[in-house]
């Protein structure tokens, strides 16, 4: 299928907070929304509903991460008139290669409770080297290409509902980083950006990258 000409819009949304306190290690690990999960959820989705208005754009495709902190959000959003117009909600496309980096046998536990041994030679070479059971860095990034280049045989716009490392992956190409160089920005919560991908162009361009 020949790439559309006029590009693509993409919007990358990072999920709601979550019920884990601060300084938890969780990647795959299924965490819900933060308590109460309703007003979490509602504020989360008002605040993209308002910056999809100001910047008008409607997106034609949903994609998602399974985690449900992801999925929770991107059905709801699909729902909204910003998506899905006067018609029904938009269909959500679950992609696992938006999942956040795998780490193993840290899966929930303080990152202060991990034993030095094992995470200062991990953070030496976080790209190199997996947590016990887990994924490297560039094992996310190449999945995260792979999913990134699928969404040019989406119509666009198209919002991504994933985690920080994927989207700081994605991020990281349209500011022109070195490949295994993601950007240590700030992604909070509900985070949206806005980028587009040209038509001939190998990477994404950033528009917006702050809500």
């Amino acid at each position: 299928m020949s790439e559309p000409e006029a590009g693509l819009d993409l919007l990358l949304l990072r999920h709601p907070p979550v019920a884990l306190p601060p300084g938890h290690c969780y990647g795959w690990l299924d965490v819900p929304l933060a308590p109460p999960a309703t007003q979490t959820l509602v504020a989360a989705v008002a605040r993209v509903q308002a910056r999809l208005q100001a910047w008008g754009l409607r997106p034609a495709c949903v994609v998602s991460s399974p985690s449900s902190r992801c999925l929770d959000l991107a059905r709801a959003l699909a729902a909204t008139p910003e998506c899905a117009g006067s018609g029904p909600a938009l269909a959500v496309r679950v992609d696992a290669r938006w999942r956040e980096l795998h780490f193993g046998r840290w899966e929930g536990r303080r990152w202060d409770d991990i034993p030095r041994h094992e995470s200062d030679p991990w953070a030496e070479d976080v790209h190199h080297r997996a947590p016990p059971e887990g994924e490297t860095r560039a094992a996310l990034l190449a999945r995260v290409q792979d999913a990134l280049q699928a969404l040019r045989r989406q119509p666009g716009p198209c919002l991504v509902v994933a985690h920080a490392g994927p989207l700081r992956a994605v991020l990281a190409q349209a500011l022109g980083q070195p490949p295994g160089q993601v950007p240590d920005m700030p992604l909070d919560c509900a985070h949206l950006s806005w980028l587009r991908w040209p038509a001939h162009a190998a990477h994404p361009q950033a528009l917006q990258l702050n809500q």
